[in-house]
């Protein structure tokens, strides 16, 4: 299993220093999230073993309606992630008073011709 991890990714990449193994980010995303859940599911079992069977079955409810909630959350989110716009917009609502956030909206709305729209928001970020 241990090798599995430690190949899983790997791959040669011509970089300034000549070829070198490097691990794709996404599989360090991928173990460390396996991991989690592994981790996870072992202390909930620990804990359930401790409890009485009505505190057992209590945290695994709450355990599974906390999984529902953050899968819904996911679901939302990936909403926002469809297109580079609503990606920009939902930053400029979260964080309305960042410059990062609106100057690169309006380099979006500047490359997509409305130019209004981006002229506000390049002001914006400069006050």
């Amino acid at each position: 299993m241990n090798l599995w991890f430690s190949t899983l990714g790997q791959r040669t990449s011509k970089r300034a220093g000549g070829a070198h193994w490097s691990i794709d980010v996404e599989m360090l995303y991928l173990t460390g999230s396996m991991g989690y859940c592994i981790l996870f599911v072992h202390g909930l079992s620990k804990l359930c073993a401790g409890l009485n069977r009505c505190g057992a079955t209590t945290l695994s409810v709450s355990t599974v309606l906390l999984l529902l909630l953050f899968s819904w959350k996911t679901v939302k989110q990936n909403e926002i992630w469809l297109s580079r716009e609503s990606l920009f917009r939902s930053g400029v609502q979260t964080l309305p008073h960042n410059a990062k956030v609106h100057y690169n909206y309006a380099n979006f709305l500047k490359d997509q011709g409305r130019n209004r729209e981006a002229i506000y928001h390049y002001r914006t970020a400069l006050k």
